[in-house]
């Protein structure tokens, strides 16, 4: 890990781990009573386990739908095959975000009820984005989601001459 943070930011593995710790800690508590979010939608989650872990600890009766590209989501089925999963309330949407809208993977399936208040979580996505795309995909989660939904993104800037700022 040091060699790599010597090459690339010193500290970064540091950074992602409270990173992950603040995004698991703030899911959890929108969890965390009755009359909550009931849904968890990741999106991009790529490797990340967060939505196995809610799943596999039975996080108050919640349905888990990780949305990602097929490649990715090949690799991570076979892996979490293993541990009994995906099985009901954790499921897989395939999503090419260079081919296809959020709206229109999850209008495809009945993996997410729109009338239900969920969790959008999408951590190291939205830099691949460009700022149009990126402002589509926020248009797109309060398009499909419930009006009590909490969202938890992570946004990496810089400050580059031409580049919009993103308003939804």
């Amino acid at each position: 890990m040091r060699g790599i943070e010597r090459v690339t930011a010193p500290g970064i593995f540091l950074h992602y781990l409270m990173r992950k710790l603040f995004i698991e800690e703030a899911v959890r508590r929108s969890l965390a009573t009755p009359a909550s979010a009931r849904q968890v939608v990741v999106i991009g989650a790529g490797l990340d386990t967060l939505g196995a872990r809610l799943a596999l600890d039975g996080a108050n009766n919640v349905r888990v739908v990780e949305v990602d590209h097929p490649a990715t989501q090949a690799v991570k089925c076979r892996a979490l095959a293993r541990y009994g999963l995906p099985r009901e309330g954790f499921s897989f949407v395939e999503l090419d975000l260079t081919v296809r809208t959020l709206a229109e993977a999850l209008g495809d399936t009945d993996q997410l009820d729109p009338r239900l208040p969920a969790v959008f979580v999408a951590e190291g996505l939205l830099m691949y984005l460009t700022p149009e795309r990126a402002a589509d995909f926020f248009r797109e989660v309060h398009q499909i989601s419930a009006p009590d939904r909490s969202d938890s993104m992570t946004v990496k800037t810089r400050r580059l001459p031409g580049v919009a700022r993103i308003e939804v």
